[in-house]
């Protein structure tokens, strides 16, 4: 059986971690936020290249200010800037999204390898009369089924305290 990952976070790490999240929450949080609407529809959004031409339209009306009056280039340019600071930290944020599933994956394979050797071994002594079998039975609805679909409906999402 594996056990590629051998650690726990206490809850002083909880705890950190969530205030590191909350510190990077109260940074870029602008107060403003789209409707999940406004987000299926995409808006403004240029793509990844779009910085170059933003770059290149703020150096026109940096260089021809008489030809944007409307333009407060400097708003202009730190919009710019921000965006390439949010697109920075959205990597970041990304890559620990990647390492956090991979761990969770990983953690779930080896636990549930362990789990099932746990309930073939408790359904043997069930099925045989030993003694600690007897929680199998309670054990057998929380077991993924494999072939024909289950169609019983599950009220309970937790295993019953045995």
């Amino acid at each position: 059986m594996h056990n590629r990952i051998d650690k726990t976070l206490t809850p002083a790490d909880i705890q950190e971690i969530a205030d590191a999240v909350k510190a990077v929450h109260d940074k870029i949080s602008t107060g403003q936020a789209l409707t999940t609407t406004e987000r299926k529809k995409g808006g403004w959004y240029l793509g990844p290249n779009a910085i170059v031409l933003l770059e290149a339209t703020l150096l026109q009306a940096k260089q021809n200010p008489a030809n944007f009056p409307s333009i407060d280039v400097a708003a202009f340019e730190r919009d710019i800037k921000l965006i390439k600071q949010l697109r920075n930290i959205e990597s970041q944020i990304k890559n620990l999204q990647i390492i956090a599933e991979d761990n969770r994956r990983l953690l779930t394979q080896d636990a549930a390898e362990q789990g099932f050797f746990v309930y073939k071994i408790l359904k043997v002594m069930h099925d045989v009369g030993v003694p600690g079998g007897e929680s199998y039975p309670q054990l057998k609805p929380y077991m993924p089924r494999t072939g024909k679909k289950n169609t019983k409906a599950k009220t309970e999402t937790t295993p019953p305290d045995l």
